[in-house]
């Protein structure tokens, strides 16, 4: 079973989904971070509430698959075919993309015109910054 973005749904399809991964089947989602970028600010994903409700109901844990995810990571690295740690991942959001570059290994570039760039990085652990850090993606020509 795999979780998406979520429009509508009832209850009823939340407890049949969480019956089934009662009884073994898988549960996977895209993502499970609480919120991502929208035009106006974050969007809070839905998604990862409905995943949160079949994980809790079914008595499992998610297995993410899309940003930020080990499997991701390995396919993105496969397509390209290089491997991660030779890859920058560049992107606005701490919890999504900045995550994913940390997983494979990658350098990361935080662009400061999404949803983290209000984000004091100095109050972070240095496990979880990037490696650099631009206003804007015009900028990005430079660094490379």
């Amino acid at each position: 079973m795999f979780v998406a973005h979520v429009d509508e749904l009832k209850l009823a399809a939340v407890e049949r989904a969480a019956a089934a991964v009662w009884k073994g089947a898988a549960l996977l989602t895209g993502s499970y971070v609480r919120a991502y970028a929208g035009a106006n600010g974050p969007i809070i994903s839905r998604g990862a509430m409905v995943t949160a409700a079949i994980a809790k109901g079914g008595g499992a844990r998610a297995k993410v698959v899309g940003k930020p995810s080990r499997a991701a990571v390995a396919e993105i690295g496969a397509r390209l075919g290089l491997p991660t740690n030779e890859l920058a991942v560049i992107g606005d959001d701490l919890g999504m993309d900045i995550a994913l570059g940390r997983l494979g290994g990658s350098r990361t570039v935080l662009v400061r015109s999404g949803i983290s760039g209000a984000i004091d990085l100095d109050r972070l652990p240095a496990n979880r910054r990037p490696d650099a850090v631009l206003d804007g993606v015009a900028d990005l020509t430079a660094w490379l």
